[in-house]
């Protein structure tokens, strides 16, 4: 697709569309479009925020995977489920607490096997 197809295709997109595009394969040849305004500036961030999260999933070993745990802050755990989703993959979804929670336990078990604090 032309450059000028690129910037009216994107134009009036929501942010979850963008993030959406970021994450497919396919999309990330886009980031020069972003890099030169031709992506609105209300939905870069949101496109940004996709490129990234879906090269992180490239560059996990995902394939064969029904299920994964998602932990973090809501809204970016939201847009990792939503890209999970979209490659056929279920997500178990849990706050940011859950981490503090997992470093607690592995404190306290350290702790009562004679690890130290």
């Amino acid at each position: 697709m032309s450059a000028a197809g690129d910037f009216y295709r994107y134009l009036g997109e929501c942010p979850l569309v963008a993030i959406i595009r970021g994450v497919t394969p396919g999309e990330a040849e886009g980031i020069g479009a972003a890099l030169f305004d031709r992506i609105p500036r209300a939905v870069m961030p949101s496109y940004l925020s996709g490129l990234v999260i879906g090269e992180e999933l490239r560059c996990r070993p995902l394939e064969g995977r029904r299920e994964v745990v998602v932990i973090g802050a809501p809204v970016l755990a939201e847009r990792f489920e939503r890209a999970l989703r979209q490659r056929g993959i279920g997500v178990r979804r849990f706050g940011e607490e859950a981490a503090w929670r997992g470093l607690w336990a592995i404190h306290q078990r350290a702790v009562a096997g004679g690890e130290g604090a």
